[in-house]
C-alpha cells in the first residue's frame, strides 16, 4: 500500500502520467499477489479530480487485463 507519490504524480502530474504510473503499479503489484493501490501519503485537496479518476480507471483497466 502507498505506491503513488502524492505530490509529484497525483497532484502535479498530467492525467496521462497519473494513469500510466497507476496502471504500471497495478501490473507490477499483481506479480506479488497482495496489493493495494493508493497514495504514498495524504492526498492533497489540491489534487485534480481528473487525476483521481485516472487512478481508478487505471485500476479497472489493469483488472480487465489481469483477470479478464
Amino acid at each position: 500500500m502507498g505506491n503513488i507519490p502524492c505530490c509529484s504524480i497525483l497532484m502535479e502530474g498530467s492525467e496521462k502520467e497519473v494513469y500510466d504510473f497507476a496502471f504500471q503499479e497495478c501490473m507490477d503489484g499483481a506479480k506479488d499477489g497482495r496489493f493495494i493501490l493508493s497514495g504514498d501519503c495524504d492526498v492533497s485537496p489540491l489534487t485534480p479530480d481528473e487525476n483521481v479518476k485516472a487512478v481508478v480507471k487505471a485500476a479497472k483497466d489493469a483488472e480487465k487485463v489481469l483477470f479478464g
